[in-house]
């Protein structure tokens, strides 16, 4: 017990008019312990709160440093996954095209034929065998297939691992119709080296077609997701 109180507490048992000075005194003495207590209960309180408030800060700051940066991340990651998703549908295209027209090897003069074979991208051996062939348009046709197949390869493995690299920053929608959109590069690219050994044109012209049918939807459909992920109408 406060010295003071247990004082007062003594004078107020003796009686008299000691007593009542001590009840005043008591009544001052009590207000100020009272508002003392207060005060204090009051400012541990404020700090308890204030404590709280900064946990609650720092919680925040910390899942919307980890957000900003899985945004910016993902702001890094579309643009290049969209560009490698023309080049490889491109290249795919132009490769899977049927009624493909070849330049007429044929009807070349012995310089005409070295001029042409000089800007080619044939190796010296695939060179000889053009020159040597008895249809070169034929030798041709099936020299620069495996050339096209290698360059659409190149792209699709470079476009499929990209995603599989960054799959972590795609959205779960847009995870999903890129590697849909990948397994069917693949499929077209096997059903047209089939084709092309089978010599099944009409298979050929078959596949070109579905596949169109199919990839061209998808890249709308993925355009419109990047545009939505990148806030594309509130940036311009």
């Amino acid at each position: 017990m406060d010295p003071i109180f247990e004082f007062i507490g003594k004078v107020v048992a003796i009686g008299g008019s000691s007593a009542i000075i001590a009840y005043g005194i008591f009544t001052l003495v009590g207000r100020k312990w009272l508002e003392t207590k207060f005060a204090e209960r009051l400012e541990a309180y404020k700090h308890e709160q204030k404590k709280e408030l900064e946990e609650i800060r720092y919680r925040i700051n910390a899942q919307f440093n980890r957000i900003t940066k899985i945004h910016e991340k993902e702001i890094e990651v579309l643009p290049e996954a969209w560009i490698r998703l023309k080049k490889s549908i491109g290249q795919l295209q132009y490769f899977i095209s049927p009624g493909r027209q070849y330049p007429n090897l044929d009807s070349m003069n012995g310089a005409q034929l070295e001029e042409f074979l000089a800007r080619s991208e044939f190796y010296e051996f695939e060179k000889d065998k053009l020159r040597q062939a008895d249809s070169k348009l034929q030798m041709y046709s099936e020299l620069i297939f495996f050339h096209e197949l290698h360059d659409t390869r190149k792209l699709a493995r470079e476009f499929h691992q990209y995603i599989q690299e960054n799959r972590i920053f795609l959205s779960n929608d847009l995870k999903e119709q890129f590697t849909r959109i990948d397994d069917l590069i693949w499929e077209a690219m096997t059903d047209k080296e089939f084709s092309h050994e089978m010599k099944d044109f009409k298979a050929e012209r078959k596949s070109f077609k579905e596949v169109q049918d199919e990839i061209a939807p998808l890249v709308e459909k993925i355009e419109t997701l990047v545009q939505k992920r990148l806030q594309y109408e509130e940036a311009v």
